[in-house]
């Protein structure tokens, strides 16, 4: 177990840096809200990552280990989901206004609840191992679920206006385009899918063991996909 967190966690490390290569040398200017919800998911990890390593391996203490990466898990999901709303609109132009509005105030609203709740948590318990086992417990499966059906939402959203854009478009290219949007958000959801079935069958370990690796995967996939999007839309 403990060389499979070392692997994964390396990888996801490794991969992290990369993107972070990768955004800035894709992006010509270092602006809006696409480029800084990629940059920061993307940072994200690397926190989440080492403070998880520093909880495993019992590097220092527990609650240094749980407040690095809380830091790095606010950032990862919450900003995965702003990196997905925030390209919506090349795929809705000015339609559906309202399903955007709806969509932010999901993510803030959310972000706000349930990253507010862990942080609580943490800086309550971090340093009683067993008292913050058992509340982190209860709240893991539930804020995964919330967050899940946030991403899966996100996903199928492009999933619909893919499969929208094919049938009504009769661009080869805007085909081509959409067919890997729409595989893509797939994989996404399925990884997603992943990440909840081994939380629910108490293998939390390797839940958060992969979970960095698993989210890098999935925003080097939305970087590769969505910039796309400005050539058909």
């Amino acid at each position: 177990e403990a060389l499979a967190v070392v692997i994964c966690s390396a990888l996801a490390l490794y991969n992290a840096l990369e993107l972070e290569l990768l955004i800035f040398t894709t992006f010509h200017a270092y602006r809006g809200l696409y480029f800084w919800s990629l940059t920061l998911a993307s940072f994200g990890v690397i926190p989440y990552v080492l403070g998880f390593m520093i909880e495993y391996f019992k590097l220092s203490y527990l609650s240094l280990g749980t407040a690095i990466d809380t830091i790095g898990w606010v950032l990862m999901v919450t900003g995965q989901s702003v990196v997905l709303y925030s390209r919506l609109w090349l795929v809705f132009g000015n339609n559906h206004k309202r399903l955007l509005k709806f969509i932010r105030w999901m993510i803030i609203f959310n972000g706000c609840t349930f990253h507010a709740i862990v942080v609580v948590y943490g800086s309550r318990f971090g340093s009683r191992t067993v008292d913050f086992g058992k509340a982190y417990d209860a709240i893991e499966r539930i804020q995964m679920c919330v967050f899940f059906l946030q991403e899966v939402s996100l996903s199928g959203i492009y999933i619909w206006k893919a499969l929208d854009i094919i049938q009504t478009s009769d661009r080869k290219r805007s085909h081509h385009t959409m067919w890997q949007l729409f595989s893509i958000n797939v994989i996404i959801i399925a990884f997603d899918i992943a990440l909840l079935a081994l939380e629910f069958s108490s293998q939390h370990v390797a839940q958060q063991t992969i979970k960095g690796l698993i989210y890098c995967v999935k925003l080097k996939l939305e970087l590769a996909i969505l910039n796309k999007l400005v050539d058909v839309s």
